[in-house]
């Protein structure tokens, strides 16, 4: 019978006993803290941190389907623009024009020969497009040209120049700069580098010749007026100035629409011209401002970028 009754009091005890209840936050959190625990599951300390601030507070609080814009993740910041303008310095001038139709028709010749390198003609950049880009600049709708020309025509060349002191005269090794009258700004084009790996080449691109740095300081200034006028972006990698002579991307069915772009192994066409020369000596005429997409020249073979500003030196 002592038995017995213990039983029913026992009976009776746990039917005292009734299931906790608890609100869907806190079962969400308690899942949250599970989950953290394995290690295949990876959940931002944001989203665990706000969980837990944004507790229920007595029974008058958030339901989960108004606290889930809380874990919301922030939205993406917009889409950069396409670049619509160039600040450049023309390679074809006047006194270029002959050097730079010799070489490039010689290398065309040879680069898309069959019994040579057997490159797509279209791959070759035409005459007409070379050039050494200094920044890209984007105006939506024509919104901001008008200024980014301002900014060009206050430019004075020659004053910017004067201010660059090339690199024999900051190096502390080096004597002092010698007191030679200024000379004009020239430029050579040698040798030919890839910017992607060389087996794998895309761009393959002529560089100018600056042993001193002048003219690779001379271009940084003028692109640093443009961007402290806020009409060009301020990029955070180093200027890399290339006259482009071979670009894939123009090969008609070299790029498809979900397809990788085309390149080419070009290890052996750098060694051949590594030491060829593009121009010589040409003197720097002027500095524009061109908008992007070269368009056919009617009546000549070549191709050629619509210049909005450009200026003398």
């Amino acid at each position: 019978m002592k038995m017995l009754h213990e039983n029913i009091q026992l009976g009776q005890t746990r039917k005292k006993f009734k299931p906790i209840k608890r609100n869907p936050i806190d079962i969400f959190l308690l899942a949250l803290d599970s989950i953290r625990h394995i290690s295949l599951i990876l959940i931002p300390d944001v989203i665990y941190a706000k969980a837990h601030e944004h507790r229920w507070i007595g029974h008058k609080s958030y339901s989960l389907t108004t606290s889930a814009s809380t874990f919301a993740m922030p939205p993406r910041p917009p889409p950069r623009t396409s670049p619509t303008h160039f600040l450049c310095i023309p390679l074809v001038t006047a006194s270029s024009r002959s050097q730079l139709s010799k070489s490039l028709a010689s290398f065309k010749a040879d680069v898309t020969s069959p019994d040579s390198f057997a490159i797509p003609s279209d791959a070759v950049r035409p005459l007409g497009t070379l050039h050494l880009t200094l920044g890209v600049m984007s105006f939506p709708k024509n919104e901001g040209v008008e200024k980014a020309v301002e900014v060009l025509q206050s430019l004075k060349p020659r004053e910017i120049l004067s201010t660059v002191k090339p690199l024999s005269s900051i190096t502390p090794l080096a004597g002092p700069a010698s007191s030679t009258p200024e000379k004009p700004l020239s430029l050579t084009l040698r040798g030919l580098h890839s910017i992607q790996p060389a087996q794998k080449a895309t761009v393959l691109y002529a560089p100018p010749i600056d042993p001193d740095g002048v003219f690779r300081g001379f271009c940084e200034k003028l692109r640093g007026v443009f961007q402290e006028a806020e009409v060009m972006d301020n990029e955070d990698r180093p200027l890399l100035l290339h006259a482009t002579i071979v670009n894939t991307i123009y090969v008609k069915g070299g790029r498809g629409k979900k397809g990788p772009r085309m390149t080419i192994d070009a290890r052996d066409i750098l060694d051949r011209y590594d030491d060829y020369v593009w121009m010589e000596d040409v003197p720097v005429e002027k500095i524009a401002i061109c908008r992007m997409g070269a368009k056919q020249i009617e009546g000549v073979d070549d191709q050629e970028y619509e210049v909005e500003a450009e200026i003398d030196f």
